[in-house]
């Protein structure tokens, strides 16, 4: 009941209770029609008059609780549509990094059978810090090794394909001065170096990454430490013939 509707019904009251004859109970009719009947009526109405002014005032804060209570919800509602654009926003950005981290990732099957896949790591890291970010992947995830000529093809053609100028690989000189895959322990058996590399310049350079450069690719030695936003990892995925192993 609204506050108008109780509006209406004081009105009627007002209007009834000036045609009410007699309003004593049990009082008998000389009674009723003795003088003192106009101030009953008075204090009846005054007492119906103020009972519905409670009503009419509870009825009030009744709406006023109800206004809040819808205007809290539509309050929600706005934070949940905001939320949910916000989650919408988040899911589409991971789902393109995904796709997009899905083409760094290329596999191909060796002559024995064995499938090695690669996979392209975009991150500013050392050599150090890019093969410990491989390993802790697990399952025989390390820097790249490259054992043959057709190997090496296929990763150059890998990274002249992305955006990256610099690949680390597992390569790495020993203190005799063999340079050794660290990957696999297994020294070279096959190079394809840069003109005039490895120079071991400054005294420092013992490792090897792939670099791009004049519209071509090849080896080079750097510095153990380097970290460039150029360089990034290629992160070797071994699997075996029964798929026991990644």
């Amino acid at each position: 009941m609204t506050s108008t509707k109780i509006m209406h019904w004081i009105g009627l009251l007002i209007y009834l209770s000036f045609d009410v004859n007699c309003v004593c109970g049990q009082a008998t009719t000389d009674q009723c029609r003795s003088d003192d009947n106009g101030g009953l009526q008075t204090i009846l109405l005054e007492q119906t008059l103020q009972t519905l002014q409670v009503i009419n005032e509870r009825l009030l804060s009744v709406e006023s609780r109800l206004e809040s209570v819808e205007n809290q919800h539509v309050s929600n509602k706005q934070w949940m549509n905001s939320r949910l654009d916000s989650l919408e926003k988040q899911y589409m950005s991971i789902n393109k990094w995904m796709k997009e981290n899905d083409k760094d990732t290329k596999c191909r099957s060796a002559e024995n059978g064995d499938r090695t896949c690669y996979k392209l790591i975009y991150q500013h890291l050392n050599w150090a810090e890019s093969r410990a970010n491989c390993k802790r992947l697990g399952d025989g995830a390390d820097l790249v090794s490259v054992e043959t000529a057709e190997e090496n093809r296929f990763l150059l053609n890998m990274v002249l394909e992305s955006r990256c100028t610099r690949v680390w690989t597992s390569g790495k000189v020993d203190s005799s001065g063999v340079w050794t895959w660290t990957a696999t322990g297994q020294p070279f058996d096959y190079t394809d170096w840069i003109p005039g590399q490895p120079d071991n310049g400054y005294g420092v350079e013992d490792v090897v990454d792939f670099w791009k450069h004049g519209g071509s690719i090849h080896w080079n030695d750097e510095g153990f430490s380097a970290k460039e936003s150029r360089w990034r990892s290629i992160e070797q995925i071994y699997q075996t013939l029964m798929g026991t192993t990644l």
